[in-house]
């Protein structure tokens, strides 16, 4: 990741960058940005991506308290918000717009309203498989939901066709 995270998505709170990204350039991001949750995710989701943190702070969960005077938990909020807004890009599903509506899709052991009807379901349980692939893997997804949308749009037009 060589670019600046202004590429990452919506939002983002920096122009483009020609330098590599650093940890400390990353960090100023965020001190910069902290009203900005997105570009706060953003910034942390390629510090975690490319261990940044590692060789000052050994874990995201000590870089996360110790750096940031916050939880591991929060942490992964935030790369779950940044994720799912890549995600969001890169297939047509609906945006997410605030953080509180990434929290309702985040994965297992976080609060989730248990009233989700069955797409909603369905998409959460998508995004965490999607989530655990590898970039290769995370192509073939999208190749494969994209297929399988045209066939069901396919399938709709032969239902809904005045011939039927």
């Amino acid at each position: 990741m060589n670019a600046g995270i202004s590429n990452h998505g919506p939002g983002s709170i920096t122009e483009p960058r020609a330098e590599p990204a650093t940890l400390e350039n990353l960090e100023a991001i965020i001190e910069k940005g902290l009203p900005n949750y997105e570009g706060v995710a953003f910034a942390l989701l390629e510090i975690y991506e490319g261990k940044l943190f590692k060789r000052e702070y050994g874990s995201f969960k000590s870089y996360m308290e110790v750096r940031w005077n916050k939880s591991r938990s929060r942490g992964y909020q935030l790369l779950h918000l940044a994720r799912l807004k890549k995600l969001s890009t890169m297939v047509d599903i609906p945006d997410v717009q605030n953080e509180r509506q990434a929290r309702a899709l985040a994965p297992h052991g976080a609060k989730r309203p248990q009233n989700l009807d069955p797409i909603e379901r369905a998409m959460q349980y998508l995004v965490v498989k999607f989530e655990k692939l590898t970039p290769e893997g995370k192509r073939q997804f999208i190749d494969g939901i994209r297929g399988l949308l045209d066939e069901m749009e396919s399938l709709l037009k032969k239902e809904t066709s005045p011939g039927k």
